[in-house]
């Protein structure tokens, strides 16, 4: 009889736009290692009761199937502040979005150009050709993946003066974001003014030079509407576990939700939790060459936790869950009576125990009895290997006291709510976990 060592699971999962078949790419998205993988699968059956002389009751009917799994990935970034980790999937697949925020590009220094067939400094050329003055678009090729960068714009006008900066109000000198591969195309529009006061006009000549650069922060934040998938919306998301290079277990078109919990000196764990279409495990070996990270984990020390900028000092231990709501898509037309899952909703709650002051330097019951909703931001790790939550209208719901070796602490619950502010820019989106 074979033995199956159960702790031995290569897992993988890929996010896609649509209902359907298996992504391609599953075989080659490996996620982990992970801990704690447990299938649990619901199989409904239908039971009949008939009437008849025999004791006992007809055989069942197995009617849908519904696919559910959980598991534990330790975070750790991609080594590089900018680039995403294989956390990138599964949090998409979790009704969140992402987007790409520019770094804090600093003019002055020189910006890589590979692949360009240009020498020397970063610099592009041309002449102006267009219908009518005003408008110049310049595209821009092969730049490093996930870059903020700078421009400035010098135009030669056509009559023989002097060269000009570009005083327009478009994007001179502002951080443009590039946010997919290292081959992506960026244009850059100096806009289109008024004939009229056009700073430059046809057949005038630009030079445009790429002024600084630096990574940028990717960040996943809850849609407002979860159940939108999509290019530039959530995600579903296919997973696959081959268990000691002998059983696999595969889920389909599944949506989900996690929390992120960590215990000083520990690493931070990232808890999934997906539903979605089952499918029957069979048999099949690890997939071929696959490569796991090697950078090491954060551990859960210097940390940083701010509300209301009151510093909340010597936690010991954090968690976060989006209490996102996952609904399993039913469908008779479907092979197990259910064609996937959706998020609907989320409440997010974040909690911490803090050691406590004294009263007079900052007291949690009137923040509480007073509602107040503040900004909070949450951070531990180093850039390329660092995790940070943000949220702008943090409600403070609960204190308990408590003790910890001795030493009186406070037990926070904190709720995060809705507000439009200038960090978050969507009045439905109650906060941002950034991975940079």
């Amino acid at each position: 009889m074979a033995i199956i060592v159960s702790k031995n699971v290569q897992f993988a999962a890929v996010g896609k736009n649509a209902l359907g078949a298996f992504s391609t790419v599953l075989n080659t998205s490996i996620v982990g290692p992970i801990t704690d993988f447990a299938p649990a699968n619901t199989f409904e059956q239908y039971e009949r009761e008939t009437q008849s002389q025999f004791a006992g009751k007809e055989a069942s009917v197995l009617g849908s199937v519904l696919g559910a799994v959980g598991f534990n990935v330790p975070f750790r970034g991609s080594g590089t502040a900018g680039v995403i980790n294989d956390l990138d999937a599964l949090l998409l697949g979790c009704g969140h979005v992402k987007r790409v925020a520019p770094g804090t590009a600093a003019i002055g220094a020189v910006v890589p150009f590979p692949s360009v067939g240009h020498a020397g400094l970063p610099t592009l050329t041309g002449t102006f050709a267009g219908t009518i003055s005003g408008r110049v678009v310049i595209t821009i090729t092969a730049l490093v993946v996930n870059t903020s960068i700078a421009f400035l714009a010098v135009f030669y006008p056509g009559d023989g003066t002097a060269p000009t900066a570009y005083t327009g109000t478009q994007e001179e000198e502002d951080a443009i974001v590039l946010s997919g591969g290292p081959l992506d195309t960026l244009a850059v529009d100096f806009g289109n003014p008024d004939v009229a006061t056009a700073p430059f006009v046809v057949g005038d000549q630009f030079r445009v030079s790429l002024r600084s650069s630096s990574a940028v922060n990717i960040e996943y934040l809850p849609s407002p509407t979860p159940s939108q998938f999509g290019a530039n919306g959530p995600k579903l998301v296919d997973l696959q576990a081959i268990i000691d290079n002998v059983d696999r277990h595969r889920f389909k078109s599944c949506s989900g939700t996690f929390t992120i919990t960590g215990n000083r000196a520990e690493t931070i764990i990232f808890g999934f939790s997906f539903t979605g279409e089952y499918v029957r495990p069979d048999a099949a070996t690890y997939i071929a060459n696959a490569v796991y990270s090697d950078i090491i984990p954060p551990a859960v020390k210097a940390a940083t936790a701010t509300w209301d900028a009151q510093v909340l000092s010597c936690f010991s231990t954090f968690s976060f869950d989006p209490a996102a709501v996952v609904n399993a898509l039913d469908c008779a037309g479907a092979a197990q009576g259910y064609d996937g899952a959706y998020v609907s909703a989320f409440d997010p709650v974040f909690t911490l125990d803090v050691e406590q002051s004294t009263l007079t330097t900052w007291n949690p019951f009137a923040a509480i009895e007073s509602n107040s909703q503040e900004a909070l931001s949450f951070s531990i790790g180093t850039a390329g290997n660092r995790m940070t939550i943000i949220a702008e209208s943090a409600q403070l719901v609960d204190c308990q006291p408590g003790e910890r070796n001795g030493r009186a602490i406070w037990n926070l619950t904190f709720r995060f709510r809705r507000r439009s502010d200038a960090a978050l820019n969507d009045p439905n989106v109650p906060y941002l976990i950034r991975l940079d």
